[in-house]
């Protein structure tokens, strides 16, 4: 099977995005691949000025701490269940309720432009996912994606029928499973311009609990993409969060003096799980300044690749990178590696490395291009 991989699209962010997504559109039309897999953050919101952003962005936290104090004081007359990122993502619901209900004027006020941010943002959100679609046309019935953290839930937009965060689906007799989103190491949202409450969530955390014996409080990840995973034991797995320690730092953060973890932006519990060697193909973005692939050991030995597939639009790094990978029912056999080059507004794709499946273990890079066709 060919699949043509790309993630980090973040159509609305820079006007090169659009040229660079056109270019990847005629690029998968005419190399005809089996499969086109989206790895998250297709669109990006950006406000229209940086005071609507702050305006936002303080309103956003004055529901939260009326969020919280509501979760609390209801949390002493019931249990109460919710994950970090739950917690934040239940403003909304507090929000509908505080107009309802007799609550103060000044709540009131703040639930009514926390719900307007929500709508605003959902309007936009949609017009790139129909820009987006209109582009792909001629290849939507090969495309299957998943949210990233600048996307909003798929499941409420136009893409509904392309998208499988969080579910598995059949391709050539593979099995394929996708779960998208990214959070702090906390479990909470990321920011993403985009009010919380319409992404889809990431839930993973580290759960405190006292050791029975002790006494002490020992930590323990609570990893809902591990457990899924571990249930569905997809041949390829598409995430927009890689793995802890595989492609998960960004070039900025490796000099920068702070905890070794901390420049890493992965997910421990997807690490485990590609431990276990079930999967023989990861694929995941987020991290833009890290597109390349990694084999992770695993326990039965089975060679488990990981491919990050960096940004194809323009962020803090260049953009244009994207992949296409051979795989067939014994893994991963080869990946090329491509990035464009901007040519007025006609973008070029050009090969720079190449990866292949030496034996059961090994991954040779094999080819490396030289210079850059010229820019005349």
């Amino acid at each position: 099977m060919k699949i043509l991989a790309v993630s980090d699209i973040h159509i609305g962010r820079e006007k090169e995005n659009i040229d660079y997504a056109k270019a990847f559109a005629r690029y998968a039309e005419s190399s005809n691949p089996d499969l086109i897999i989206m790895a998250g953050d297709i669109a990006e919101y950006t406000y229209d000025n940086e005071r609507q952003m702050n305006q936002y962005i303080m309103n956003a936290q004055k529901m939260l701490a009326i969020t919280e104090s509501e979760l609390h004081r209801r949390r002493r007359h019931k249990a109460i269940e919710l994950t970090p990122y739950e917690t934040v993502c239940a403003s909304a619901i507090v929000a509908e309720e505080l107009l309802r209900k007799p609550f103060p004027e000044d709540w009131k006020e703040t639930a009514r432009a926390h719900l307007q941010s929500i709508k605003d943002a959902e309007w936009v959100m949609n017009n790139y996912y129909a820009v987006f679609e209109h582009m792909f046309r001629a290849v939507k019935g090969k495309i299957l994606a998943i949210p990233g953290n600048h996307d909003i839930n798929l499941e409420d937009t136009i893409l509904r029928e392309l998208n499988i965060d969080r579910k598995a689906v059949q391709r050539q007799g593979l099995k394929i499973y996708g779960y998208g989103g990214a959070a702090f190491r906390n479990g909470s949202p990321l920011f993403s311009r985009i009010p919380s409450e319409i992404t889809a969530p990431f839930n993973e955390y580290v759960e405190q609990k006292a050791n029975e014996a002790t006494g002490i409080l020992e930590g323990r990840i609570v990893s809902e993409p591990q457990r899924l995973l571990e249930k569905e034991q997809p041949d390829i797995a598409v995430l927009h969060t890689p793995p802890f320690g595989v492609l998960d730092m960004p070039v900025h953060l490796k000099d920068e003096k702070m905890p070794e973890e901390q420049k890493h932006l992965g997910s421990p519990g997807v690490t485990e799980y590609a431990k276990s060697g079930k999967t023989k193909l990861i694929l995941c973005g987020h991290v833009h300044s890290s597109p390349g692939i990694i084999r992770v050991p695993s326990e039965n030995s089975e060679l488990v690749a990981v491919v990050n597939l960096g940004c194809l639009g323009k962020t803090e790094s260049e953009g244009g990178s994207f992949a296409e990978i051979e795989m067939d029912e014994k893994g991963f056999q080869s990946a090329r590696f491509y990035e464009m080059i901007t040519r007025g507004d006609n973008p070029l794709v050009a090969m720079k490395r190449m990866f292949i499946r030496k034996n059961r273990a090994v991954i040779d890079e094999i080819y490396l291009s030289g210079e850059m066709p010229s820019r005349d």
